[in-house]
């Protein structure tokens, strides 16, 4: 998207993969990239919100936009308190991360033990499917 990475206070959380952020006076809303999380009615939904709010909510974020979904949100890489939200969401240590790869089309399921480890329902895009 050639914009610079950003920083901003999250003023809110709306599911487990997209939040807003105050970037100055803007409000930008951001779905977190290379990871799907459940709607809020879907099974864990609630959860994975709730799991992204204690990492973001009121925190100071470092946003990389990347892309835009097919609403025309903005897709970005996001940090809270130092921590990729993507692989927080995913139950993933940030030194493993997900992939590099901009959103594909397919998802890749993470396993169930890291579901029910992490207990959010994220599930990550792009190692195990081909870009298209």
């Amino acid at each position: 998207m050639g914009r610079p990475p950003a920083e901003g206070v999250v003023v809110s959380v709306h599911d487990g993969d997209t939040l807003t952020v105050l970037v100055g006076k803007q409000q930008v809303k951001v779905r977190l990239a290379e990871i799907d999380a459940p709607e809020l009615r879907q099974p864990f939904g609630q959860r994975s919100r709730q799991s992204l709010a204690e990492l973001c909510f009121q925190q100071t974020a470092h946003v990389e936009m990347i892309a835009r979904d097919r609403y025309g949100r903005g897709v970005g890489k996001v940090e809270c308190a130092g921590m990729d939200t993507s692989a927080h969401q995913v139950g993933l240590a940030p030194a493993t991360g997900t992939s590099a790869m901009p959103i594909p089309a397919c998802i890749r399921h993470v396993p169930d033990q890291v579901l029910s480890k992490r207990g959010n329902g994220a599930t990550s895009a792009g190692r195990a499917c081909t870009p298209t």
